[in-house]
């Protein structure tokens, strides 16, 4: 049985002194039976003879059992203990050198960890760099996208003058909602007039809705063109024909309305029809005029400001959406880039600390070699121990019977006690390192 290399471990090393002392002990009990008839045998022949002065054959046997077992231990212990003391003598040669050249030890240790740590850091450098590179290209693109925007806003806000739309009535669905509201509000009065040409409702429906859908698109336009005609000279001119043609629209509907009312109510003065025709005249300009108010205040008397207006928007939050994931990864790059240089930081500052205290610990790393080193062969020389004394009991058992058979019952001038310098221990004479 040799032991292992975690003898170092005070649990393995009483184990293996337990199972080792079990081992001889049993070895021992086995062997008395054996010896003890051996000396029975000697006894009843007087052997050894009373002047013999060297010990018998079988008491030369028991002694070279034993010496075997000790030689044995030594076979299985010497190993345990040269693993300890070439890393106490190594240990202790490092001590000597660091106390010799301190300075000389402690600039060299710290040189060789700044190196390693530059060599970290240009490593993480070139990683980092590799990352934001793939980021590069992509985030380039938009931003190429975005500058475009922006300069193409820029240059229309210098040619207006502002940097955005004037507009009073902003929300499209308001807007639109007055102007659809108009249209409906002419539904049942327009049908009722076109009701009197005698078409059949469908017909009539489409002549009706076709009066309701062009009055807010014909106030819709007008508007645009009355805000934008400074921009855009011919806009005037456009206003000019759109409202001539719903002057001539709003007459035309105006004598329908009052024809009809007067085949239903009857026969009236001319007077009161041409008042009449006036009243529907006016209400449907009155309609005409609120579209184009509604629509004058919803737009921008710059065409160009707004549609650019409108664009630049668009693009800025299309940049925004774009460029916010490859911002994120720049940030998580150079986030995980300060968490592992603080890291490498922490570990040389630590790495100056342990060469500072390197002696201090060495010699702490010596003292443990050394207890390891005792505690070993502490455990040996007790092993030897045991040997030596099953021996002598072994001894005293052949004895004891030998005696007992003589018929002379006197010993033999060879049976003088076992001496400690008649055996062989190799641990005994073995120096502790711990001088403790």
């Amino acid at each position: 049985m040799v032991p292992n290399q975690n003898l170092h471990q005070i649990g393995d090393m009483d184990k293996y002194y337990n199972d080792l002392k079990s081992k001889y002990d049993q070895k021992h009990n086995e062997r008395l039976p054996k010896f003890r008839e051996e000396g029975k045998k000697d006894g009843e022949m007087n052997l050894p003879n009373l002047n013999d002065e060297t010990p018998s054959n079988v008491e030369s046997t028991i002694k070279a059992e034993y010496q075997g077992e000790i030689a044995e231990l030594f076979k299985d212990g010497k190993p345990a203990l040269d693993g300890p003391h070439a890393q106490y003598q190594e240990v202790k040669e490092n001590i000597d050198f660091i106390k010799l050249n301190v300075d000389e030890y402690k600039a060299r240790k710290k040189k060789l960890a700044r190196e390693k740590f530059d060599a970290e850091i240009q490593y993480l450098n070139e990683h980092r760099s590799n990352e934001l590179e793939k980021t590069e290209d992509e985030r380039n693109k938009i931003l190429s996208k975005w500058h475009t925007a922006q300069d193409e806003y820029k240059e229309v806000t210098t040619e207006v003058g502002r940097d955005r739309p004037i507009i009073h009535i902003k929300p499209a669905w308001l807007v639109w909602g007055l102007l659809i509201l108009l249209g409906i509000c002419e539904i049942p009065l327009n049908y009722t007039v076109f009701a009197n040409f005698y078409l059949p409702n469908i017909e009539t429906f489409i002549l009706a809705g076709l009066l309701v859908i062009a009055v807010p698109i014909l106030s819709h336009f007008s508007g645009i063109f009355l805000k934008q005609s400074g921009e855009t000279k011919a806009y005037i001119f456009y206003f000019i024909i759109v409202f001539l043609v719903m002057v001539a629209l709003s007459i035309a509907v105006g004598m329908l309305r009052t024809d009809y009312i007067n085949t239903v109510i009857g026969a009236s003065s001319t007077s009161n029809q041409s008042v009449n025709t006036v009243t529907f005249i006016l209400l449907s300009l009155l309609l005409y005029i609120v579209g184009i108010i509604i629509s004058y205040f919803h737009h921008d008397k710059s065409q160009l400001l707004a549609i650019s207006y409108k664009d630049f928007q668009k693009a800025k939050v299309h940049y925004e959406e774009s460029i916010l994931p490859w911002n994120e990864m720049i940030v998580n790059v150079n986030a995980e880039f300060s968490k592992n240089k603080k890291e490498l930081e922490n570990g040389l500052q630590k790495r100056y600390e342990e060469i500072e205290n390197k002696l201090p610990e060495k010699e702490h790393e010596l003292m443990q070699i050394a207890s390891l080193y005792d505690k070993i062969l502490n455990t040996f020389i007790a092993l030897e121990r045991i040997v030596y004394e099953n021996y002598n009991k072994c001894i005293g058992e052949y004895r004891t019977e030998n005696h007992r058979h003589r018929n002379n019952h006197q010993r033999p001038i060879s049976w003088t006690e076992p001496k400690d310098k008649d055996f062989i221990f190799y641990f005994e004479g073995m120096p502790e390192l711990d001088p403790n």
